[in-house]
């Protein structure tokens, strides 16, 4: 799988997925998030419900779990 930029497509509403926040200062490393979107750009961090304030560049769907 690959990171898709928001710029080409953006997930369904409520689809969870790993989101990629652009970084807020530049002394601290990008992070990856579980997340969602709802209600257009509104950006959802799980598990804790957080609105992610920083912008959101790039998501990825999340993998298969495991068969086993």
């Amino acid at each position: 799988m690959e990171w898709i930029s928001v710029k080409e497509s953006l997930p369904n509403e409520e689809q969870i997925v790993l989101i990629a926040p652009k970084n807020a200062r530049a002394s601290h490393p990008r992070k990856t998030l579980i997340g969602y979107r709802d209600h257009g750009d509104l950006w959802i961090q799980l598990p804790n419900y957080w609105i992610i304030k920083e912008t959101v560049t790039h998501w990825m769907p999340l993998p298969e779990p495991p068969k086993e």
